[in-house]
């Protein structure tokens, strides 16, 4: 098995021996260990440009269901929001589902995860999940704040 790339405007073609492939049991039978990017000579060719191909490269079956379990949980929370009667609480299950399924549909061809763009991805969800369940009342964020306090 020989590997032939042929680098972006490049007229030149890379030729690269088989890669050497590991046995480990958490990523499956045999894969495949990446290039260093110092290897690859073209940034683009760094990662999978796919969020789930990238994951089950990185980190085998077990993170591809681990990261679709994560993105399904989001969106059974903002579901909810979605359902409840409370007009801000809809709003913010509409803009989370929006800003989950857009995450998903963007990284079919690129992979966010790999960049700086996944710290805001993953604060906005911070910030609509807390709003949303300060609101929703599901936390008794008074109690909370008194139990710190006291130590209780």
């Amino acid at each position: 098995d020989v590997f032939v790339v042929q680098l972006g405007g490049s007229k030149r073609w890379r030729i690269w021996a088989p890669l050497p492939r590991t046995t480990d049991p958490v990523k499956g039978r045999h894969s495949i260990v990446a290039p260093r990017l110092d290897e690859l000579g073209d940034p683009l060719l760094a990662h999978a440009h796919n969020i789930f191909v990238s994951q089950w490269l990185q980190t085998g079956a077990i993170g591809v269901l681990l990261l679709v379990a994560v993105f399904g949980t989001l969106a059974r929370q903002y579901w909810r929001f979605l359902r409840m009667d409370d007009g801000t609480m809809a709003t913010l299950g509409l803009v989370g589902l929006v800003l989950l399924v857009s995450f998903l549909v963007k990284n079919i061809t690129d992979d966010f995860l790999a960049r700086p763009n996944s710290k805001e991805f993953w604060a906005l969800n911070a910030m609509l999940l807390g709003w949303g369940i300060r609101r929703s009342g599901m936390v008794d964020v008074l109690r909370v704040r008194t139990a710190v306090r006291t130590g209780r």
